[in-house]
């Protein structure tokens, strides 16, 4: 788990010290204590948040060991009050980073999130990337537990837009993970599925300690909420195999979902009291030992309600619910609400039962806890029809069986996918069955042949003459010969067939090589483009224009070759990226043509533009062409609309201006905007019709004149239209 690293800090500013040294060759909490009554001001606030990781920080990795989160929130709280009174931003944050992280370890979500809320804004304030990262996070999980899905799914995915810059892939796994986990939470296991195959490819890829336990958890539930009970056991036994070595909360805790799927429900109770018993015999943290044993009573819960002891199952459940309820963790609630309701149901207790229901319906509906609210529905139908409210009980059955059929439409896909997989490793097994099979009889064929071969010759050596004997050899020899060719035959037409495959795959790997080639060629070809139009702009520009309005336009030159350099390399960028290219370019444009025009650049739907990823410089030689064609000629202030839609995983660019017209702007016939529409337009034609023959994907543009009511051209659209790659998928 993170670290703050202020040694660092201390390193700077006490370089002719021994302290900093001192400092960083020990990380203990005795050896922090001793050193801290000699520093001061910001060194003696780092040391005191360093204080409050090292009394929390074994919570995280749950093992629980030395764990004070009192001692730890009072460290922290004691850099905050002193990291203010200086102004010392950086101490700030990190105090409130620290009592963020105790808040979250404690339950407490509500207060968790306010304090990641402020150390977020004060990581940005210095441009501290690694902790800002890390602050949304921490922050997701927080967000999560409260059932704001969308939110936490955003948060982790700004976080993970660092982390694949930073190439950590401990980090991109787990993020992914959870991304999965708010879809799951919604009810929709398809997606949640995709990305946790991601996240698992990562995790065992690099051996993640952690990864290798929750990913094949959390894979054992999806296939267990698929009805697919063996693999969702497998899944589990491994995921306990490797928490065995270094985790027994962990390890305990899912031997005890073991021992229930199989229905060996004295074997769970007996593992899930063993997870808390290790929490309880590692720690005296009070508010620690209280959180797992909350989690504890909720699993026990579920094992009495299964074994229809609802008495017993509702003392387990009610325990729990108070503390879920203070750190505002919705989804510990609502596992508590259906399970009560569900209990008070079948022991004939309808008033609470239904009262109990009423919560979870609240819960589930403000959050889109889909799962949750197909449960609610069924609590109401049984109620209600247990009443003799027949009309309110058919009204809430067609509620549940629409929300489950909906659901159920995921994991029904989802099925048919693990019914294909288990259909080809049936398939393969079946194969490898026959192929011994066929290689037993024929050892058994040989063996007869071989021994028959050895009765005849032995009769024939005694019975059979000499002449006889000769025969016998010649037909052997011809039966060999023959044999011979044949083998030699076969092994000839295998040798033709492996060159003729080899042939196919280095032609294959050729075309693509060559398609590849042809594309860097391309966005090559655009470098020297821009920067032929941009010097002779500038050439212009300072000739009529100020020097300092010069300087300004250098400046903006500058930072788009470079973009374009950097971006010419790479396959793949975010819409981000290519919006602040164009916008650059537009800029320059508007300057060279002194503001004769004015750009807008507008979203239909809300699009996240750091998480959408197409090829590079694609829109910018048609809004160039639509400045030279259209807008150029034009009297008057010009207009060019840009607008970006982004549905089904195709990402639709319309270029709109208001300019002459195509067919008035061939009249002019330019030489200088023949060459801009060869070299922009035609480029970019070429690049989309590489990118359709290399990907099958059909990426494609369209050009409609727009006529005014006299029938005159008023203007130009542009449509593009390409698929684009989600941040899940561009790391994959």
């Amino acid at each position: 788990m993170r670290r703050v690293f202020f040694i660092l800090n201390f390193s700077l500013s006490f370089c002719l010290t021994g302290q900093a040294q001192q400092i960083a060759a020990r990380f203990n909490i005795d050896s922090l204590k001793k050193i801290m009554p000699s520093l001061k001001d910001s060194n003696r606030i780092d040391c005191l948040n360093k204080l409050s990781i090292e009394y929390f920080i074994n919570a995280l990795a749950e093992t629980y060991i030395n764990v004070h989160t009192d001692t730890a929130a009072m460290y922290a709280s004691q850099a905050y009050n002193e990291a203010v009174k200086i102004q010392y931003i950086k101490g700030i944050a990190d105090a409130l980073q620290n009592l963020g992280e105790i808040a979250r370890d404690r339950g407490n979500y509500v207060a968790g999130e306010n304090y990641f809320r402020q150390s977020i804004e004060l990581y940005a304030k210095i441009n501290d990337r690694e902790k800002y990262s890390w602050a949304h996070y921490t922050m997701g999980w927080c967000l999560h537990r409260q059932c704001r899905f969308s939110e936490a799914k955003l948060i982790w995915e700004k976080a993970l837009i660092y982390y694949i810059e930073v190439d950590n892939k401990k980090r991109q796994s787990e993020l992914i993970r959870m991304i999965s986990y708010t879809y799951s939470e919604q009810g929709y296991n398809e997606k949640a599925f995709e990305n946790l195959l991601q996240a698992i490819r990562i995790t065992f890829k690099i051996n993640d300690a952690r990864g290798i336990i929750s990913s094949p958890q959390v894979m054992g539930n999806l296939y267990k909420d698929a009805g697919e009970i063996e693999t969702a056991l497998a899944y589990y036994q491994l995921a306990a195999n490797n928490a065995k070595p270094s985790n027994p909360v962990r390890y305990n805790h899912l031997l005890g979902q073991i021992s229930m799927l199989m229905n060996q429900f004295d074997s769970a109770i007996y593992y899930y009291k063993k997870a808390g018993q290790y929490v309880t015999l590692a720690t005296t943290d009070s508010i620690i030992i209280k959180r797992a044993l909350s989690f504890q009573s909720l699993s026990v819960g579920a094992v009495y309600l299964k074994q229809h002891k609802y008495k017993t199952a509702i003392e387990q459940f009610i325990q729990p619910l108070h503390f879920f309820e203070r750190g505002n963790d919705k989804n510990a609630m609502m596992r508590v609400l259906v399970s009560l309701a569900g209990c008070y149901q079948l022991q004939g207790n309808l008033t609470e039962a239904f009262l109990y229901a009423k919560r979870l319906f609240k819960i589930a509906q403000q959050t889109g806890a889909r799962p949750f609210l197909r449960d609610a529905y069924k609590l109401y139908w049984e109620i209600y029809d247990r009443m003799g409210r027949t009309d309110s009980a058919y009204k809430y059955n067609l509620k549940y069986i629409a929300l489950k059929d909906s659901i159920l439409s995921d994991e029904y896909r989802r099925n048919i996918a693990l019914s294909q997989m288990k259909s080809q490793d049936e398939q393969q097994k079946t194969k490898i069955s026959l192929l011994q099979k066929d290689q037993q009889l024929s050892l058994q064929k040989l063996t007869l042949q071989q021994q028959k071969l050895k009765s005849e010759s032995l009769i024939k050596y005694i019975f059979i003459t000499a002449a006889g004997a000769f025969v016998l050899i010649a037909i052997a020899v011809f039966r060999n010969t023959n044999l011979k060719r044949k083998n030699e035959k076969q092994q000839l037409e295998h040798q033709l067939e492996f060159q003729q495959l080899e042939s196919k795959k280095n032609i294959i790997e050729f075309q693509q090589q060559a398609t590849e080639l042809e594309m860097q060629a391309l966005r090559a070809q655009m470098n020297p483009h821009f920067i032929f139009n941009c010097l002779s702009s500038i050439n212009r520009f300072i000739l009529i224009n100020k020097t300092e309005e010069a300087s300004d336009y250098l400046t903006k030159f500058s930072r788009l070759i470079r973009m374009a350099l950097i971006n010419s390399e790479k396959s793949l960028i975010t819409l981000e990226i290519e919006l602040e290219a164009l916008r650059l370019y537009l800029d320059l444009e508007r300057l060279r043509f002194k503001n004769t025009f004015n750009y807008s650049i507008t979203f239909i739907n809300n699009i996240d533009t750091n998480t959408v990823y197409i090829p590079p410089m694609l829109i910018q030689p048609f809004a160039e062409n639509a400045i030279w064609h259209g807008l150029m000629h034009k009297k008057g202030i010009g207009q060019l609309e840009i607008q970006l839609c982004a549905q089904d995983k195709t990402l639709t660019c319309s270029i709109i201006d208001n300019g002459i017209g195509r067919n008035m702007a061939a009249n002019f016939n330019s030489r200088s905007a023949e060459k801009n529409k060869s070299m922009g337009v035609e480029i970019t034609a070429g690049r989309l019709a590489l990118l359709n023959k290399s990907k099958n994907e059909a990426t494609v543009f369209s050009i409609e004149d727009i006529i005014d009511d006299e029938g005159a051209g008023c203007g130009t659209k542009v449509t593009l239209t390409m698929p684009y790659k989600e941040l899940t998928e561009f790391v994959a």
